[in-house]
């Protein structure tokens, strides 16, 4: 199981992604797993609820960050075994894990997203507890995927450590086939989108490519956690040579060949 966390801003926005694909047409397949405090029926009557809530506390104005947003993804497996009950249960174990709250005391949302190829549960709540206080975000990252990881055990799920690890071996086989058919990184980056990988290169301060990321169901891996053999610099020659087979038999078979 992996665990997400990160305190934001708050948005009747972010209440839409949970409803909603991005480009703000096309209903994300997945439901409403539970709620708790809320009466609002739309993305934005919820976000005015949790801005009433947060008004109880003397310091959420200074706060750039008032809501917390986490993510609760068991694995493949696990996800198509557990249901409706069983996800709940644990993400109020997630949450509390997590915050350090008991989260029968303040408003959340829950929302279970089916689109990718893992059920993962998205838990809204503010950043204010009962008593008008402040919930603290440090480490919250490193807090959730702990959190998560205690649930996994607590519940003989699988594992963070092995579900990425299942992951970086099948990204790995995968790259590597689109490796070998892509002539650039352009060519890389789309066809590895159109297997539902993302391609992230990062940029350095003169504007150049000193590497990439790749985001996959949900984790985020650096290219050299992948293989090393992946990486920018040992891709290049390769796409070179790519390119090169491809005009030799284009021309080839433009002299009927």
């Amino acid at each position: 199981m992996v665990g997400k966390g990160k305190a934001v801003s708050g948005s009747s926005a972010g209440q839409s992604y949970l409803e909603k694909k991005e480009d703000g047409k096309t209903q994300k397949p997945g439901f409403e797993l539970g709620r708790h405090m809320l009466l609002g029926e739309t993305p934005t009557a919820i976000h005015r609820e949790f801005q009433d809530w947060n008004k109880d506390n003397p310091q959420i104005e200074r706060l750039s960050k008032k809501v917390f947003t986490m993510v609760m993804s068991p694995s493949i497996e696990d996800g198509d075994k557990l249901d409706n009950q069983e996800l709940l249960k644990m993400g109020l174990e997630f949450m509390h894990k997590t915050l350090g709250i008991d989260p029968m005391s303040q408003p959340w949302r829950m929302y279970v997203h089916t689109e990718k190829a893992h059920k993962h549960v998205h838990i809204y709540t503010p950043r204010t507890d009962c008593h008008g206080k402040t919930i603290n975000d440090s480490f919250i990252g490193y807090r959730a995927q702990r959190a998560a990881d205690e649930v996994a055990i607590a519940h003989g799920l699988t594992r963070a450590k092995t579900v990425v690890q299942e992951r970086t071996q099948t990204l790995k086989g995968a790259l590597q086939q689109i490796a070998a058919q892509s002539v650039s990184f352009e060519d890389y980056t789309q066809r590895a989108r159109k297997k539902g990988i993302e391609i992230k290169p990062t940029i350095n301060k003169q504007g150049q490519m000193q590497g990439y990321k790749v985001e996959y169901q949900g984790n985020e891996f650096k290219a050299s956690s992948i293989d090393r053999k992946l990486t920018a610099p040992k891709l290049q020659p390769l796409f070179d040579r790519n390119l090169v087979k491809e005009k030799t038999i284009s021309r080839d078979f433009g002299m009927g060949r």
